[in-house]
């Protein structure tokens, strides 16, 4: 059985308890007064596993009788706090997937971007390889301009990641005069700035692979 212990904070003094607590709400040009017997009772338990046991004892207490409607609520800081877990994954799986799509679709619109150059440059890779270059010259040559792009794309990003952030944050200042300010960590950025790079090779892979296989002979014969 669940023992609920009672911290000294909470007792109920001799005087609330004849002349209960009084509760003050204002408006524009009114303040409302209401006097209840008692407004709040704060229970503490030794341990969390003690408190949804405990709470849902307590709600059947609460039951017990007749009483008005939403006389008495009884509010769990952990459910609270374990909803607003549950809703703070949920939000970063649809963040997260929306990265991953956004990352598939930005590497194959480099892959199609380095096809693209590789068809391009064809006879001017075949003059190169006939000149003494080795394959994977032409490898890196190509993995180097797609690691150059998504760098180069992940650098706007964050610029302009972070210069909205701030810009959001100053304007709400402004409005509410709410003190909020834009934060962010180095780590942050690194992560990015290495997705971006491991994005790059990834699909910049298969463009090089073709570009350094191309026969030096059919390359420059190419029109």
């Amino acid at each position: 059985m669940t023992r609920l212990s009672f911290p000294s904070a909470t007792r109920v003094t001799t005087s609330r308890s004849r002349f209960g607590d009084e509760i003050r709400s204002t408006s524009t040009g009114s303040e409302e007064r209401t006097r209840v017997e008692l407004s709040e009772i704060k229970l503490e338990m030794r341990t969390t596993d003690e408190v949804l046991p405990a709470s849902r004892l307590l709600a059947r207490i609460l039951d017990i009788g007749q009483r008005p409607q939403d006389d008495v609520k009884l509010i769990v800081p952990l459910e609270l706090l374990r909803q607003k877990e549950a809703t703070a994954r949920i939000f970063n799986l649809v963040l997260g997937s929306i990265a991953i799509i956004s990352l598939l679709v930005g590497g194959i619109g480099i892959m199609n971007v380095l096809l693209a150059s590789v068809a391009e440059r064809t006879r001017e890779i075949g003059i190169r390889k006939a000149a003494g270059a080795r394959r994977r010259d032409i490898l890196w040559q190509f993995l180097v301009e797609s690691v150059a792009i998504t760098g180069a794309g992940s650098a706007v990003g964050a610029a302009v990641g972070l210069a909205g952030a701030f810009a959001v944050t100053a304007v709400m200042r402004a409005r509410t005069e709410a003190l909020v300010y834009a934060a962010f960590t180095w780590g942050t950025v690194l992560v990015a700035a290495a997705a971006a790079v491991a994005v790059g090779i990834a699909f910049g892979m298969y463009p090089a692979l073709r570009a350094a296989r191309l026969s030096p002979i059919e390359a420059i014969r190419h029109e």
